[in-house]
């Protein structure tokens, strides 16, 4: 019973997210078919490129090496935009969430640190790492292994900056699954970093009312930076960044 109930739960967890995931793909094919039709421009290239390039667009990546050029197609841009935006920032808001819920769950954790505990600092950097080794392959080139210019794209892509001064290409069906898996899990790990960062700022901005023993009495660092000041003659304002 024990072991029906707990695939009933994932089930009830992954389903969900699987018809998101599913309605957030047959999104995109929708907008690429219709920037086909409605721009000659676009549908002189490949398809698959212009898959990625809803993607990209809804995405807030946008790099700019592909754009509609018919009043028509632009219009549709806006409106396919405005509603796939927030579908694709919800989809990648929860599979970052289950990302980190998977880490406590591999590691058999039956607590948390917190309510809301975020994933370990140094296990993004190994993710991203490990996603690093992976762009190296899908972006081999014979006599040219993974650069600079490759850590680049994909920080600035993950971030979704996209400047456009470089740009992915999906010559074929499987170059565009590699892609678009790669740049959705780059933006979960970067979102889930950028998640962890917040928390650690924010936990700097409450350190004033934080307790500390001195002087054989618990008080505030605000007071006892107060002390502080007071003895080397230094304004209040100069402690005020804590």
């Amino acid at each position: 019973f024990k072991i029906f109930f707990f695939y009933f739960q994932v089930l009830r967890v992954v389903v969900p997210q699987m018809l998101i995931i599913i309605l957030l793909i047959a999104y995109v094919l929708f907008g690429s078919a219709m920037f086909v039709i409605l721009d000659d421009n676009l549908a002189k290239e490949n398809f698959t490129d212009i898959i990625l390039f809803s993607f990209t667009t809804i995405a807030t990546i946008g790099y700019g090496n592909i754009t509609p050029s018919t009043p028509w197609a632009q219009l549709f841009c806006i409106a396919f935009s405005i509603f796939g935006i927030p579908m694709t920032l919800l989809t990648l808001a929860n599979l970052g969430k289950y990302l980190t819920k998977s880490y406590w769950m591999a590691l058999e954790m039956r607590w948390r640190p917190c309510e809301n505990a975020k994933m370990p600092l140094p296990t993004i950097i190994i993710l991203f790492l490990i996603t690093f080794a992976f762009g190296s392959i899908l972006f081999y080139q014979k006599g040219r292994g993974f650069s600079m210019d490759d850590v680049y794209f994909s920080i600035i892509s993950f971030a979704t900056v996209g400047f456009g001064d470089k740009f992915p290409t999906a010559d074929d069906p499987l170059r565009l699954i590699a892609m678009v898996c790669y740049l959705v899990w780059g933006m979960i790990l970067m979102t889930t970093t950028f998640s962890i960062v917040s928390s650690y700022l924010r936990t700097l901005r409450g350190a004033r009312d934080v307790h500390v023993w001195f002087g054989g009495k618990s008080m505030k660092v605000s007071k006892l930076l107060e002390i502080v000041a007071a003895e080397l003659n230094v304004s209040l304002r100069n402690t005020e960044r804590f």
